[in-house]
C-alpha cells in the first residue's frame, strides 16, 4: 500500500502557489482601482501651473535639480 498523502514538497509548492493566487488577486484589484481614477484634463489647470510644470520639467532634463544618493539623504537636506 501506498501512502496519498502529500509529501513536504508537494505541500511547499502548493503553498506558493496559494501565496501567488493571493498576490495576484491583490494586484487586479489595485489595477481595477488605478484604472478607475479620473484626471482632470489639461485645459483644467491654470496656464500658470502649467507653464511652472514645464520650466521644472525642463530643468530637471537639464542638469539642473537637485539629486539625492537615498531617501535619508534627502530627509536629512530637509531638517537643515
Amino acid at each position: 500500500m501506498s501512502d496519498s498523502s502529500p509529501t513536504p514538497y508537494q505541500e511547499q509548492q502548493e503553498s506558493i502557489q496559494g501565496m501567488f493566487r493571493i498576490i495576484i488577486s491583490r494586484l487586479d484589484l489595485i489595477e481595477q482601482r488605478l484604472d478607475e481614477a479620473i484626471y482632470p484634463p489639461e485645459e483644467q489647470f491654470s496656464a500658470g501651473f502649467i507653464k511652472h510644470v514645464e520650466k521644472q520639467e525642463y530643468e530637471m532634463k537639464s542638469g539642473h535639480s537637485l539629486s539625492y544618493n537615498d531617501a535619508d539623504e534627502l530627509f536629512s537636506s530637509l531638517n537643515e
